[in-house]
């Protein structure tokens, strides 16, 4: 090991990690778009996902289709305007499927960014009752 390693180690983390090493902020691979941005878009994907969970867990004790929308909605405060929530019966399996399309807000460049559209599914056996 010699002088300076440790900070060539700090940079590739930085980079590894997102971060501009020179100023520690967020950066990101998407041209345009800042860490924040895509920050809020990691976040939806896990709120979709976890939201799936929720979903199917009402599904699969005999909850109505307006019930899973609540749970889905009332776990994660998705937007329901941005989100499509379908429930499937399957003999004994029910899935939940939720897709919601997360909207970039970038200035200036917003306009020509696509939306980014995550979907997330969840399907397990339904309880007997």
């Amino acid at each position: 090991r010699g002088p300076g390693d440790d900070r060539l180690v700090e940079v590739e983390e930085c980079r590894l990690h997102g971060c501009d090493p020179t100023t520690s902020q967020r950066t990101s691979p998407i041209p345009g778009w800042n860490g924040q941005q895509v920050g809020l878009v990691v976040c939806s994907a896990v709120l979709a996902q976890q939201s799936a969970r929720e979903g199917v867990r009402v599904a699969a004790t005999g909850g109505s289709t307006r019930q899973v929308k609540d749970a889905v909605i009332g776990s994660s405060g998705l937007s329901l305007r941005d989100s499509q929530i379908t429930r499937s019966v399957d003999g004994d399996r029910v899935t939940v499927k939720v897709v919601h399309v997360a909207r970039t807000e970038v200035p200036l460049v917003g306009p020509l960014l696509p939306e980014v559209t995550l979907s997330a599914a969840v399907t397990i056996r339904r309880e007997a009752g």
